[in-house]
């Protein structure tokens, strides 16, 4: 995921975004991660499709199309607009 981290980080930095993600937000988006998991394994239609797929990439190799998903997971979450973006369903 430091890939991951890093790749969001640029992407905000290009954008000229002056408000970086703070690490305790980091963690929430590790929790939440770790909280969809023990969902998806209970009832799966419980779980955010988003955040299994995530978890399905982050297995794969750091390829673009696999990185690039992360990253919009990731941005989404910061930006409050998990589960809204519809490239990502």
């Amino acid at each position: 995921m430091v890939s991951v981290y890093y790749l969001a980080f640029q992407e905000a930095m290009h954008a000229r975004e002056s408000n970086f993600p703070s690490r305790d937000r980091i963690g929430e988006f590790e929790e939440l991660r770790k909280q969809n998991r023990v969902k998806a394994k209970s009832d799966l239609s419980e779980a955010q499709y988003e955040l299994i797929e995530l978890d399905r990439y982050a297995l794969s190799p750091n390829d673009g199309s696999a990185l690039g998903y992360r990253v919009k997971v990731l941005t989404s979450f910061l930006n409050g607009t998990l589960g809204e973006n519809p490239d990502l369903l």
